[in-house]
């Protein structure tokens, strides 16, 4: 997380609209996205339910792995799709969003919904578990549908690892043990971020960012004001370490998406793809499919 010049925000005033803006952007996660606590917390008492990429009735061959994993790709491409939609209903709520450009805000939800979507799972992922000893991977990822996929099925689709990788964010995550509202700040953050390659106004996008960044800074401020000062900055200086390591992580596993999503662009026309999913990762649609 870039470090910030908070002189201009100082004065009560600036406090009181940076909690307003914090406030509003927590609205918005929670309306939107699909894991907060108002909409997923009925998901962890017991409605979540196992489920497999594989299609009904088709087993895995040898001679056809190519075919099986364009499949299990286009399953997993339908459970994405309500984050997709939930992502972009987030990003037109948070605050300054709308005054981008068209393709501005499209760059932004593109470039940033997979991070978005990891940052937003986090909290829900389900951990293996050896001898009481939690193992460094995902076991079981849990979608807004209440559906478990398994860490092996994404390795399939996507690669072992990235899906490590996965699990390493996952892991900071945890230890940060960050609230709600920090959470969709930092989704804001991470969407609004103005080195996304094509904006045509960064500095747009940069001043929003800003502002975001700032309210951010203020809520971490305010989750360690109970606790004596040294130990508050101790806990404050690990807590921003913490967010900038997890926020170029989710950059890296962005980045590392895109490669993989290369091969299903490559073969865009052995599979049908929800429209929105495959403009989301530049994917060609297949007009010879239908819904």
């Amino acid at each position: 997380m870039e470090k910030l010049d908070c002189s201009f925000w100082g004065d009560g005033q600036m406090q009181q609209q940076l909690d307003q803006l914090a406030a509003t952007v927590h609205q918005a996660f929670g309306s939107a996205s699909g894991y907060s606590h108002c909409r997923a917390g009925g998901l962890m008492v017991g409605q979540a339910r196992h489920a497999t990429l594989v299609p009904e009735g088709r087993g895995l061959r040898p001679d056809a792995l190519d075919e099986h994993r364009l499949c299990m790709h286009q399953s997993l491409a339908h459970l994405l799709l309500p984050c997709i939609e939930q992502t972009v209903d987030f990003a037109k709520r948070v605050p300054g969003f709308a005054k981008f450009t068209q393709d501005d805000q499209l760059t932004l939800i593109k470039s940033a919904f997979f991070e978005l979507w990891l940052l937003q799972v986090s909290p829900h992922q389900i951990a293996a578990v050896d001898q009481g000893h939690l193992q460094g991977i995902v076991s079981k990822i849990l979608f807004p549908s209440g559906q478990l996929v398994n860490q092996q099925e994404l390795d399939f689709v996507w690669s072992p690892p990235l899906v490590a990788k996965i699990a390493e964010l996952m892991q900071i995550l945890s230890s940060l043990q960050l609230t709600e509202c920090q959470l969709a700040l930092l989704c804001s953050v991470v969407l609004t971020r103005p080195d996304r390659a094509g904006l045509s106004n960064p500095d747009d996008v940069s001043a929003n960012h800003s502002r975001l960044l700032a309210a951010l800074h203020q809520q971490l401020d305010i989750s360690k004001a109970s606790t004596p000062a040294e130990s508050s900055l101790k806990q404050q200086q690990q807590l921003t370490a913490g967010l900038q390591t997890a926020i170029r992580q989710a950059s890296s596993i962005g980045l590392s998406m895109q490669h993989c999503m290369q091969w299903y662009r490559d073969n865009w026309h052995r599979t049908y793809l929800p429209p929105l999913y495959a403009e989301i990762f530049d994917i060609r649609k297949n007009s010879e499919h239908t819904t």
